[in-house]
């Protein structure tokens, strides 16, 4: 069949398909140079084409590459190509070629559905590149089952001049497994099935041969066979042949992905009653491979059939305090006549002198166990229909002796003679639980108090499960923290008491009655204080019944972190203990931005604060709300709450619609301080006089006098806030140049019983000035969903669409900043992200007809000071970010285009990558992408290293003229690297500021510098020494031995890479490779359909590369 082809190509453009052209293009099959054939298993990973054949389940990429002459596009600019007639595209493409030196749209390209390619170079690409050799790839991919292949079950790849042939791996495989999946032990019939998988084929029909191993196993036939194939029953025409000891089936040839399945069954010849079988049965399935030898797989299978009766033995508690017992016999629907049946219990625990049992037999439902215990009589099979016998009984639960709280119980089946093995079954229970379960002591929680002690509620449950009990006890102790005392204090002992006897009276009889006779004993320390207690009553505590009761402790700490107070109590045999926690309060307060409720930094642009009427005209106001919770132990004295405004920056509100400067406690009303000419004011809360005085470094002194915290109540209720509302003071937003004001506010509170500070907060506002709202906005192509086709973005930016002027000098200039932060990931998508050179442009920007600011390229606007670095924000989490800046004129409507190229690795996402832009730190507008980082369609120029020579203050200025010699480390030295003719290899810089190292030229793992020999046209300063020579190396990943010398700082680099040299008219800064061995910047031949960026670099030891120049 033919070969189905799937191109998956980025476009930066689209181009519409079915173009008619002006001339025929070229067919270029005789310049074709080259064609590699790459080998997948599963589309992911690919590797050279093994010689011994490619799986019908993978895949081949074919890469064609050609060479055109000088002035071969002179005549015409498009070129064509049709591929060979096995191949067929899914569906129509097109698109733009990039150079994959710059990323420069070199034309177009269109590829039909029957592989008709075509490619347009465009008018400029032709003109400057007419008198050069030009290179070009195109990639596409197949699967291997839609390849078109010969009766050799090869695969024939003619693509003239050149043709190849690839074998189909005719490999094989099965695999066969067998179970035993039903076994009646009573009739001896053991259900097998036998599975054969394929994953390959066969290329032979499947013999299946099962063989009974064991003596005592033979093959049922009378149950006869069942045979599906991939789940269909084909059992009607397969016919086996079989004997009383195996049998071998003939099956048809198996696809990938086939299985067989076979059920048939086995019988066991019994032994005597009470023994074990183990029986052995062997399977083998054989087929042929594709070379015609046989191969086969098996598997054994080893069956035990029990026909022994099974004996279980289950024991528990039951609701009345008994334990009952439960034996069960499994005879195997055999007759256990002759089999005797014993009971071993505890020595703590008495058999009853008859047990249940179910069914009856000889028509008596009950039996014995004990002594020597009972002989089933003939015909003893158990339940008809589950062949089983159940025996029950109860005994009394123990006492507890010694501490031991389990009892256990065996139940033994002995056969009638020799030649069969006994059965049993144990059962062992614990009430050790129910006695412990009779208590239950838990802390309640821990309230602090006003005056500095806790009060601790603490609740506790006795029951009595196991039987009732003749007067009873319990006993209480108060353990004492570390840093604290716990005891009970008058009151509460008192409530303890009437506690116990109204739980008394509610618990019913006979607890009912001992509530006025119950005994209560007080354990005191040697201070008098009460720090534990025991409760004892002579009356019957009844099995089943329940006692529950609260009560309370005081708790005093001396420390302010966390303490942990215990309480131990005991009651019929069993202890438990609870404990509460308490962590002293401290005073705390936080300080809110009023407006957003927060308590970070935080920001507003001015037209966004709130408004207030003063002096009749309407202002806008910054607001902050203090919130103080004061701890029941700081209340005992005055409190100060002292609010420190910025001095020169702000104002209270006065004369206003709003408080400047307001109090409140809880949710009660805001209060307003209303200074006077002395600066001292004063408000009533709750009937106390809270005052405020300003002082003479501008802060604000709030008393808050010890009555009025006395008479607060739960802390976070009754929390004590202070408003603050100020204007901005004339001069903060309106010097030359400022944009935004950052507003500090802190606050202090103090007080307590040593006066000092309790807690300080700040919050910091920042305002900002409106000019700059609008100023920016910003676009690219990636569509929300993540859809983009292609690796290289174009970013643009309008800058003042309105043509504001925004500064007071009429020959300022603003400063704009551009930054683009992304997550490099060594092991996944090996991003890198770069910025195209050249490739920035700012021009004027013109309403169209929908009102939006578009770049009028026709009037193209200088830019100064263009910088451009790559930074490594954080090494340890791979963050990077690429900054551009550049000074960009006032008072006009402006659009700045420029690209960053994506490479990484092929169908990996890019994550989140952010793009910030800035005006004189103002006006920020910023976008988030991620899309799929796929492989460009068509590109050429793939076998160099390029270097660009740029202006070190201007990045995007190319400097034409430079020239370089190449030098090569030979292991001791550098020596110049010759040119065919053996003169030194010189390189020249076009008008666009680069030069191409061929990479034929660049051997691996080896050292070179490039030296400036001459300085770019113009007054640049040519470089001298070290200060000359850019380093470089080429790795190639193998981990081969390095030739470098001892210190090389070189920067790595690939093919496809860019070396960045600048040049000053006053001091030389060519770049020297400051990111070192550590970056490895894999660039790689970019394919067709595919620009293989890959472009990958470690971030280990990452330093800082940065290209800032003019």
């Amino acid at each position: 069949m033919a070969c189905v082809v799937t191109a998956v190509a980025i476009l930066l453009a689209m181009v519409t398909a079915g173009t008619v052209w002006a001339v025929e293009p070229t067919d270029f099959t005789d310049r074709i140079t080259g064609v590699e054939i790459k080998y997948s298993p599963d589309g992911y990973t690919w590797g050279d084409v093994p010689a011994e054949g490619v799986e019908k389940t993978g895949h081949l990429r074919f890469n064609i590459q050609w060479s055109l002459d000088r002035n071969y596009l002179d005549s015409n600019s498009a070129i064509q190509y049709r591929l060979p007639g096995e191949f067929r595209l899914v569906r129509a493409d097109s698109g733009v070629v990039y150079n994959d030196r710059n990323a420069d749209p070199m034309g177009t390209y269109e590829v039909s559905a029957d592989g008709h390619i075509v490619i347009h170079y465009n008018e400029t690409y032709v003109k400057t590149n007419r008198n050069s050799v030009l290179t070009g790839h195109l990639e596409f991919q197949a699967n291997v089952s839609d390849m078109k292949t010969g009766t050799d079950e090869r695969i024939h790849i003619s693509i003239p001049p050149h043709s190849t042939e690839i074998p189909i791996n005719r490999t094989s495989g099965m695999s066969i497994d067998k179970k035993a999946v039903e076994i009646d032990s009573a009739n001896g019939i053991v259900k097998y099935t036998v599975t054969v998988n394929s994953d390959k084929g066969t290329y032979g029909p499947v013999i299946v041969e099962d063989r009974m191993l064991s003596d005592s196993l033979t093959l049922d036939q009378g149950k006869g066979f069942t045979v599906t194939r991939n789940g269909g029953d084909i059992s009607s025409i397969i016919t086996p042949t079989a004997t009383g000891k195996g049998f071998r089936l003939a099956l048809e040839r198996m696809d990938p992905g086939d299985r067989y399945e076979i059920t048939y069954y086995g019988r066991i010849t019994a032994d005597a009653a009470g023994t074990d079988a183990t029986v052995a049965n062997q399977v083998k399935a054989t087929s042929k491979r594709g070379n015609g030898d046989d191969f086969s797989v098996d598997k054994r299978v080893e069956t035990n059939v029990s026909t022994r009766p099974d004996v279980s033995k289950s024991g528990g508690i039951t609701a009345g305090g008994k334990t009952k017992w439960t034996i069960g016999i499994d005879t195997k629907n055999r007759d256990i006549v002759g089999w005797t049946l014993t009971d071993t219990p505890s020595a703590n625990i008495t058999l009853p002198d008859t047990v249940h049992i179910s069914p009856a037999v000889n028509g008596s439902d009950t039996i014995s166990v004990g002594g020597s215990g009972f002989t089933f009589p003939v015909n003893s099979t158990g339940d008809p229909a589950t062949h089983k016998y159940t025996i029950t009984y109860e005994t009394d639960m123990p006492a507890v002796v010694d501490g031991t709280t389990r009892v256990d119980n065996t139940a033994t089946l002995t056969p009638p003679g020799p030649g069969g093995d006994p059965g049993s079954g144990s059962a062992e229970v614990d009430y050790g639980q129910r006695v412990r379960d009779s208590l239950y002591k838990s802390g309640q929680g821990a309230n602090e108090l006003a005056d500095g002690t806790a009060e601790l509620k603490w609740a506790v449950s006795l029951k009595s499960p196991l039987e009732d009990s003749a007067g009873w006890t319990y006993t209480d102790r108060l353990e004492q923290p570390e840093n604290g005392v716990h005891y009970i204090s008058g009151s509460q002992w008192d409530m303890l008491v009437a506690s116990v006897k109204q739980r008394l009276q509610w618990a019913g009889e006979p607890l009912k009655s001992q509530a006025e006779s119950v005994r209560f004993t007080k354990d005191k320390d040697t201070a008098g204080r009460i720090v534990g207690f025991t409760i004892q009553s002579d009356g019957v505590f009844p099995q089943g019944g329940q006692l529950y009761f609260e009560y309370s402790s005081t708790g005093v700490t001396n420390t302010q972190a966390e303490t942990v107070f215990r309480n131990q109590a005991g009651f019929n045999g069993a202890t438990h203990t609870g404990e509460n926690r308490l962590t002293p309060s401290h005073t705390s307060s936080e300080k809110y931005d009023l407006k957003s409720n927060i308590t970070g930094d935080s920001g507003h642009d001015m037209s966004d604060l709130d408004t207030a009427v003063q002096n009749g005209g309407r202002v806008r106001y910054l607001g902050w709300k203090i919130v103080t919770k004061v701890a029941p132990n700081d209340r005992h004295a005055d409190m100060r709450i002292t609010e420190l405004l910025p001095a020169g920056k702000v104002a209270l509100l006065a004369n206003a619609d709003k408080p400047g400067l307001g109090f409140q406690v809880g949710d009660g009303a805001e209060s307003e301080f209303g200074f006077d000419t002395s600066g001292n004011a004063s408000v009533t809360v709750r009937g106390v006089r809270v005052t405020a005085a300003r002082q003479s470094d501008g802060s604000i002194v709030i008393t808050v006098p010890k009555e009025l915290l006395e008479k607060l109540g739960n802390r976070d209720q009754d929390a004590i806030s202070v408003y603050a509302r100020a204007t901005l003071a004339d001069g903060v937003l309106s010097g030359s140049g400022v944009r935004h004001a950052t507003i500090e506010n802190s606050v202090v509170v103090s007080g307590g019983d040593d006066g000092g500070i309790l807690d300080r907060k700040t919050q910091r506002q920042t305002i900002s000035d409106d000019r700059y709202k609008g100023m920016l906005s910003k676009s690219h192509p990636v569509s929300p969903d993540g859809h983009y086709a292609g690796n290289v973005i174009t970013y643009s930016v309008v800058i003042n669409p309105a043509g504001r002027k925004m500064l007071t000098d009429p020959n300022a200039t603003l400063r704009l900043r551009d930054e683009l932060t992304y997550t490099h990931n060594e092991y996944y998508s090996k991003l890198r992200i770069s910025y195209v050179p050249g490739s920035a442009k700012l021009y004027e920007g013109v309403r169209d007809s929908s009102g939006k600011t578009v770049a009028d390229e026709s009037k193209p606007v200088g830019m100064d000071d263009f910088h451009y670095e790559s930074v490594v924000a954080d090494a340890a989490q791979g963050t990077m970010r690429n900054i551009i800046t550049a000074t960009v004129p006032d008072g006009k409507p402006l659009v700045l285009q420029y690209r960053y190229r994506f490479s990484g690795t092929e169908n990996t996402w890019t994550g989140n990558v952010s793009n910030t832009v800035s005006l004189d730190g103002q006006g920020s507008t910023s976008d988030t992408l991620s899309f799929q980082i796929r492989k460009s369609s068509a590109g050429g120029d793939v076998s160099t290293i390029a270097v660009y020579k740029h202006d070190s203050r201007n990045y995007n200025k190319p400097l034409k003229g430079a020239m370089f010699r190449l030098y090569r480390y030979n292991g001791s030295t550098y020596e110049p690297v010759r040119d065919a003719h053996g003169g030194d290899r010189i390189f020249t810089t076009g008008a666009d500021g680069q030069v191409d190292i061929d990479g034929k030229d660049i051997d691996y793992n080896t050292a070179y510098y490039l030296e400036e020999i001459k300085a770019p046209d113009g007054d640049y300063v040519l470089p001298t020494g070290q200060g000359a020579r850019t380093y470089f190396i080429r790795p190639d990943g193998s981990g081969s031995a390095v030739s470098k010398p001892a210190g090389f700082t070189g920067r790595s680099v690939y093919l496809g890479d860019i070396i960045d040299i600048a040049n000053t008219r006053a001091v030389a800064l060519p770049s020297t490779g400051g990111m070192g061995d550590a970056w490895f910047i894999g660039g790689g031949v970019l394919t067709v359909l595919v620009a293989s960026f890959g472009l990958a670099e470690s971030l280990k030891n990452a330093k800082r590369s940065k290209v800032s120049q003019k």
